[in-house]
C-alpha cells in the first residue's frame, strides 16, 4: 500500500503548486520581501509620477493583470508554475530600461518547497505503513 501511495505523485505535485502559488503572491504583494526572493528595485521618479497621476503607488500594479497571471499545473509526472501574462518576462528578467523584479521562484526555492512536501509525504506514508 505504501509503495502505491508514494507512486501517486499528483497529490504532492498539487501541494507544491499551491505552495509555490501562495509564495509567489506573498512575494508579489511584499515587493520581493520573501526569503529566497530578490527585493524589488524602487520605482524611478518618472514612473512614480505616472502612477501617482492614476492613483497607484505599488510597483507592477496598474490593473491587477500581472498579479492575476500566476498559474500552475500538476500532473502525475511534474508540476509547472509560471505567469501567463506575456509581458511578465520583461519584469522577471529586466530590460535596458526596466529593472528585473523577481516574480517567479528561483529553481532552488522551487526545489526546496518540493523537497519539504515530499519529505512530509514520505513520513506520513512511512507512519501509516508501520501501523
Amino acid at each position: 500500500k505504501a509503495a502505491r501511495q508514494f507512486s501517486h505523485k499528483q497529490t504532492p505535485h498539487k501541494q507544491i503548486g499551491i505552495a509555490v502559488y501562495g509564495l509567489s503572491l506573498r512575494a508579489f504583494d511584499s515587493q520581493g520581501r520573501v526569503v529566497g526572493w530578490s527585493r524589488w528595485a524602487a520605482l524611478s521618479e518618472s514612473t512614480k509620477k505616472q502612477k501617482t497621476a492614476i492613483g497607484k503607488t505599488t510597483p507592477l500594479v496598474r490593473t491587477g493583470t500581472l498579479r492575476g497571471g500566476f498559474d500552475w499545473e500538476a500532473t502525475q509526472d511534474n508540476v509547472t508554475f509560471g505567469n501567463t501574462v506575456e509581458y511578465s518576462k520583461f519584469h522577471q528578467d529586466g530590460t535596458a530600461r526596466v529593472p528585473a523584479r523577481q516574480l517567479l521562484p528561483t529553481r532552488d526555492t522551487f526545489l526546496g518547497v518540493a523537497v519539504k512536501i515530499y519529505e512530509a509525504r514520505a513520513r506520513k506514508i512511512s507512519g501509516e505503513a508501520n501501523q
